[in-house]
């Protein structure tokens, strides 16, 4: 009996190396994200070798549980505002904040991150001609921080970024397409490394 126990455990513990060496093996290998977003619909796919994971929006099923329970009777609350959308604010951007964050996270990125394609097209409106001039001023400035940033610091073979005010439309406009890959197992060591600067720079941008 005792024999056969000591033959389970052996095998159970085969099995959990086993996954393990798998688990470490995926996580090195090199995996890409594509993101296409228009005015803040925003389409985000996984790369992992053939395979193309969708990640937003999400898949069907997921979507089906979300309306069966907004059928569902429920308390009238007060209306909170859409989520999963992302815009500029109106009274302007804290540009520094996000440009010390961005440059402090693609800093430790420098020989894991490969960027094949940035394309980034803004048209900066707000509905009134000041607002605007300033929100176009702190995003121009941000852009001219940046894209030099990456340029020298990664191998960009496909970027274009450019910025331009509208003082006739009340809402800003923008396009965005981004192809990158990295080794999973990097990418987690430095998201966790700056979780809590993302985290802010995150909530900046959503609504």
């Amino acid at each position: 009996m005792l024999r056969v126990l000591l033959i389970l455990l052996c095998v159970l513990l085969g099995l959990v190396v086993l996954l393990g060496v798998l688990l470490l093996a995926l996580l090195c290998m090199r995996a890409g994200v594509e993101l296409v977003g228009v005015s803040g619909e925003v389409t985000l796919d996984a790369i992992y070798g053939p395979l193309r994971i969708p990640l937003w929006p999400r898949p069907r099923h997921l979507k089906r549980k979300e309306k069966k329970k907004q059928a569902e009777p429920e308390k009238k609350t007060e209306e909170a505002p859409p989520k999963g959308k992302f815009s500029l604010a109106k009274s302007g951007l804290p540009f520094g904040k996000i440009a010390d964050v961005a440059l402090d996270f693609l800093g430790d990125l420098t020989g894991s991150l490969r960027i094949s394609k940035l394309r980034v097209r803004l048209i900066i409106a707000t509905g009134d001609a000041a607002k605007t001039g300033i929100l176009f001023g702190q995003t121009a400035a941000l852009c001219g921080i940046l894209v030099p940033f990456l340029e020298n610091t990664f191998d960009l073979r496909d970027i274009h970024v450019r910025a331009d005010p509208d003082f006739d439309k009340e809402k800003t406009e923008w396009a965005a397409e981004l192809v990158c890959s990295i080794r999973p197992v990097t990418l987690i060591k430095i998201a966790f490394r700056h979780r809590k600067p993302l985290l802010e720079l995150y909530n900046i941008f959503k609504k």
